[in-house]
């Protein structure tokens, strides 16, 4: 990701469930977590999503956990893969990859916000 932010794990699970799901789409890191063609939904392949990383990460044991965090976050099942079940496509309104430089603008803030809270606290 050209300009990225580059956060410890301790950092994101931090975050805001939003910006975690951000981060992992945009670092290419896993393959259950990616942009579709167009970069305007998010695809989920469950088969793969309940990893050390994505259960540290999300605070997930299940993929349902997932699933229902994506619901919480107004996240909308746009379609499923009838060829393979465990795929599934969601979409929210301002979740697409042209936003890009606002989500890192976001980044930035949280982490600067961060850092000072966590001296006084």
């Amino acid at each position: 990701m050209a300009n990225a932010i580059r956060l410890q794990m301790a950092e994101k699970k931090k975050l805001p469930f939003v910006l975690k799901l951000w981060i992992t789409v945009n670092e290419d890191t896993t393959e259950c977590l990616r942009w579709n063609t167009a970069k305007n939904a998010v695809i989920v392949d469950l088969g793969l999503l309940v990893t050390d990383y994505t259960k540290a990460l999300f605070d997930i044991e299940t993929e349902e956990d997932f699933l229902s965090q994506m619901r919480r976050n107004q996240f909308v099942l746009s379609s499923t893969d009838p060829s393979n079940p465990e795929i599934f496509v969601f979409r929210k309104k301002l979740f697409v990859k042209r936003n890009d430089k606002k989500f890192r603008e976001v980044l930035l803030a949280e982490k600067i916000m961060r850092r000072i809270c966590g001296k006084t606290t």
